[in-house]
């Protein structure tokens, strides 16, 4: 079955500065943080245990995804992991340049720490290792394991710190979903979006939410505001899909039941027009051709982005 989403119509800075922005570890006062790449697939570092290799994994708010900062006699940092005690260390000595070897967390304590830059306007950061090259968090190609690339705007190069309460994750659960709900939520009029006001309220809620409750009540609520469609209007299926079919619309290729699904250029013919006919349980809708009369799929309400799936 064929899933398509629904749309219709560096410096390096000093000790003291680096501290006013983050908070260091220090004896008597630990403070975790969930280190992630939100342009990169949002993934959140994490350790697999002592020489093994670091990736990045969808958040779990688990011990081996909270990292403290400790200053170093250089006046950099040590990363190190709330799991096992474990530090984070290139793999082998790095070369200049882009060339360089995978990310360890390991027992042993790096004689030279981390730095990091001036936060952007997003408030993220790119990360030094001792010989100055930029961390990076790679793509899929590579399996998500972390190594370095010199460019400040790579979307893996940019990481967001998180301060963590680990003694109150169901609260760091329902706060990131929360939160992940927000920056995947669109303003519009058609089906699968919301209204400006709406994402403004929902905003404002998650930033003054304190309980599991609270959070949990503002999402669910949230979610009822989505914008559905509507019976006996009919409508046009755009991709938003890989180059091929990115922009087109869905069409039947005959209009006779059985006919093959296609993408094409937008016109008014019956068989690119489409309408909602709500099932019984009253949580979704068939998506039925204008031209055959034949239902294709289930169109289902329960995700906060509606998605077609196509036999």
């Amino acid at each position: 079955m064929k899933k398509i989403i629904f749309v219709l119509s560096i410096f390096i800075l000093s000790s003291y500065t680096q501290a006013q922005q983050l908070k260091l570890t220090v004896e008597g006062d630990t403070t975790w943080y969930c280190i992630s790449t939100p342009n990169r697939e949002n993934l959140h570092l994490t350790s697999h245990g002592n020489n093994q290799e670091v990736t990045g994994t969808d958040v779990k708010f688990h011990n081996n995804q909270f990292w403290c900062l400790i200053q170093t006699k250089d006046n950099k940092y040590n990363i190190k992991n709330r799991a096992e005690g474990l530090f984070l260390k290139e793999t082998t000595d790095l070369s200049t340049g882009n060339q360089a070897g995978y990310f360890r967390t390991t027992t042993e304590k790096p004689v030279n720490g981390f730095s990091l830059s001036d936060p952007n306007s997003e408030g993220l950061f790119n990360i030094f290792d001792a010989k100055g090259n930029m961390i990076n968090q790679c793509k899929q190609s590579e399996n998500y394991k972390i190594t370095t690339w010199n460019d400040a705007s790579d979307p893996g190069n940019l990481f967001n710190f998180e301060e963590i309460d680990p003694t109150n994750i169901d609260v760091e659960l329902a706060k990131a979903e929360a939160e992940k709900l927000l920056k995947n939520s669109l303003p519009g009029n058609a089906p699968g979006y919301f209204s400006q006001s709406d994402i403004d309220t929902f905003r404002k809620t998650i930033e003054k939410a304190l309980t599991k409750e609270d959070f949990e009540n503002a999402t669910n609520t949230f979610k009822t505001k989505i914008n559905t469609v509507k019976e006996g209007q009919l409508y046009f299926i755009e991709s938003t899909g890989p180059d091929y079919c990115r922009n087109k619309i869905l069409y039947n290729t005959k209009p006779t039941a059985g006919a093959s699904l296609r993408w094409g250029d937008k016109t008014t013919d019956e068989n690119t027009l489409w309408e909602f006919i709500g099932t019984e349980d009253k949580k979704g809708f068939r998506l039925r051709n204008k031209a055959t009369g034949c239902n294709h799929s289930i169109f289902r309400l329960d995700t906060h982005v509606p998605q077609t799936y196509l036999c």
